[in-house]
């Protein structure tokens, strides 16, 4: 039976009520009128060379779709307008953009997650949420991508991006391994030595961004994705220089919560993610946490490539996905519904963290596992810092925050945060002076040269906001250790 501790599970009318506030926002958000169009078919390929400077939606077709009929699935390519400090005319691509090309971002989408008809969020569809914030607006100087390709893996299943299977019901389909692998061929298809498109570009640099569930997409793609970029790059003496960001997502969720969905999206069968037959044994066994077990993996088999953490101490999305909405003993997920699918959606669709909320608030909504998942984060870190240093190649950094809010990279007020001198009063957050603001050190990762060297960043103090001042906290400036945050590397193969 579960158990609550004796504590509030989260308000249904909370969640709604912010949902609801906000809703006008999102759709006014969620329209830009300078996207171009392109469908894949037997005879257009939507060939990189062919597409307009700036945004274009490609429809791939075949197989691919969303949650549900209702809407056709499209991932986005945002081509850049000034390759290389040189201007061109729109429609009009010179042959040196694809011969000499700065990089290539491939960016994971963030979005809720669900496992069944009723708990699939009514507005998983495909729309430009966030897609003209932060680092994919060109006209800021610290943007780093300003002069690269991006390709948006967008996110419409609510399936990690793994899912294969349809409910019982024939409503819902979870069918995110078949559009990330129609985003993959045609990327595979437009770069490097595994093109079949004319004028195919070869980046300098590579970066693998996932936003939230994103992540957990590039976790479970990452034989996929490096596979890829070997072969791509397989006659160049140097490959290009590669990064993979995981913004809020350290791998907490609980091996209950995990069993359940992986079997609702069939995601132990599926053997399109390069997963070895004992592996997949593990999982259909349910007894291995195959989230913690894939990042570890990543960091030990992939040494050549920086793995940057970008996250708030005190995530309460996370917190939410690992202690269950305040629920223990979790036997099924059905009756968390809808408050934990509805708060995970929250930071996704409204260009926004998920909102800092009172003392009072957060106590509601926090339950009975809250030193477990703190404690738990620590250790998560130490194990992948770790790791790393046992190896010799310390290719972990992260950066934490104070605060509760949730998916930092894609929010209104990206360039704002938290140095001292860029600092969002409004959600709480503190970096401890002299630290990088978050733009910052993201630019400074992406363009590290050899010599340079990688710091991580961690403010000092409690990680949910203002609970400490109703609920004592047991934990003071825990995760800003030497192993975690105290880090100054040089850079060398990575």
């Amino acid at each position: 039976m579960m158990q609550s501790c004796g504590i509030p599970c989260p308000s249904v009318l909370l969640i709604l009520s912010l949902f609801v506030a906000l809703l006008s926002v999102v759709v006014a958000q969620a329209i830009d009128v300078n996207f171009e169009e392109c469908r894949i078919s037997a005879t257009e390929t939507c060939a990189l060379s062919s597409l307009s400077f700036g945004k274009t939606k490609i429809y791939p077709g075949g197989n691919t779709r969303c949650y549900t009929e209702e809407y056709e699935y499209w991932f986005q390519v945002d081509k850049p307008t000034v390759p290389d400090g040189q201007d061109y005319d729109n429609n009009s691509p010179d042959d040196t953009y694809f011969s000499n090309h700065p990089g290539l971002l491939l960016y994971f989408e963030g979005g809720g997650t669900c496992w069944s008809t009723d708990s699939c969020p009514p507005l998983a569809v495909p729309f430009p949420f966030n897609r003209t914030n932060s680092f994919f607006n060109r006209s800021y100087a610290l943007n780093p991508y300003q002069t690269w390709t991006t390709v948006i893996v967008t996110y419409c299943t609510g399936d990690l991006f793994v899912g294969d299977a349809v409910t019982s019901d024939g409503r819902t389909y979870f069918n995110g391994i078949n559009n990330t692998k129609a985003v993959l061929k045609w990327v595979a298809d437009n770069v490097g030595n595994t093109a079949t498109e004319a004028n195919p570009i070869f980046p300098a640099k590579i970066v693998f961004h996932g936003l939230s569930a994103g992540s957990i997409g590039i976790v479970a793609w990452q034989r996929v994705l490096f596979q890829w970029r070997n072969q791509a790059f397989q006659d160049y003496p140097i490959k290009p220089t590669t990064t993979v960001f995981f913004d809020a997502f350290e791998g907490l969720v609980k091996l209950e919560i995990q069993q359940l969905t992986f079997d609702a999206w069939d995601f132990c069968s599926n053997t399109d993610l390069l997963f070895t037959p004992e592996e997949i044994q593990l999982c259909k066994q349910g007894e291995t946490d195959l989230l913690r077990y894939s990042h570890l993996y990543l960091i030990e088999n992939y040494r050549d490539i920086l793995v940057a953490h970008i996250t708030s101490k005190g995530d309460l999305t996370q917190y939410m996905t690992y202690c269950g909405g305040g629920l223990s003993n979790i036997e099924t997920l059905d009756p968390i519904l809808p408050d934990t699918s509805l708060l995970l959606d929250l930071g996704f669709l409204f260009g926004e963290a998920i909102p800092s909320f009172s003392g009072s608030e957060v106590a509601e909504l926090l339950g009975c596992c809250q030193a477990d998942f703190y404690q738990t984060m620590i250790d998560r870190f130490q194990e992948y810092h770790a790791l790393a240093a046992k190896q010799g190649q310390n290719n972990v950094v992260s950066y934490l925050m104070n605060g509760n809010g949730h998916a930092w990279s894609a929010v209104l007020y990206f360039y704002e945060i938290s140095s001292t001198t860029r600092n969002s009063t409004r959600l709480g957050i503190d970096i401890k002076g002299g630290q990088p603001g978050l733009a910052e050190w993201i630019y400074s990762i992406v363009n590290r040269v050899d010599g340079d060297e990688i710091h991580s960043v961690c403010s000092p103090g409690f990680g949910f906001g203002t609970i400490p001042d109703v609920w004592p906290w047991p934990f003071g400036n825990y995760r800003c250790d030497d192993e975690v945050s105290s880090q100054s590397f040089a850079v060398t193969d990575f």
